[in-house]
């Protein structure tokens, strides 16, 4: 019995020891505080991956969403709402979350975005047009790019 008693004694002391906390920051977290604590972030350029305009070039459209978007800031928040803003003052909050798969999903201006994200730059892989068709592109709407490409914001 006492050879037992030993036994899960010794058992219970090697499961408590193997047993290792998950002191390792997920990537949702890294990402996410990153987001936080890096911002806020200033719109710096954007670069055109793909055109889905036929009427215009990547130079084109470039130049044009660098003029659009040269003073825009945004700013992610602990409370998992974020503000963008240009010249005035802050947007509504607005919600977003990091998927399981390492995207950025936004409530609105932003969708859900593939993102990578350093200390000193946050890039934001944009998909479009939004989910709508090419016949409903608003030129002058914030919600809509006439590419896929990414926007460059740094801190």
């Amino acid at each position: 019995m006492k050879n037992l008693n030993l036994l899960c004694l010794f058992f219970m002391g090697f499961l408590l020891l193997s047993c290792s906390g998950d002191d390792t920051p997920s990537t949702t977290s890294s990402v996410s505080d990153q987001l936080v604590n890096g911002g806020p972030w200033k719109f710096d350029h954007y670069e055109v991956l793909e055109v889905l305009d036929e009427n215009k070039t990547a130079g084109e459209i470039e130049e044009e969403l660098n003029e659009k978007y040269e003073t825009w800031v945004l700013e992610f928040s602990e409370d998992w709402t974020f503000v963008y803003y240009s010249h005035s003052s802050p947007s509504d909050p607005r919600w977003w979350e990091i998927s399981d798969d390492g995207q950025l999903v936004t409530q609105g201006i932003l969708g859900t975005s593939d993102i990578e994200v350093s200390s000193s730059e946050l890039r934001v892989t944009l998909r479009g047009y939004g989910g709508k068709d090419i016949e409903d592109y608003e030129p002058d709407s914030i919600y809509f790019f006439p590419c896929i490409g990414t926007a460059v914001y740094k801190n």
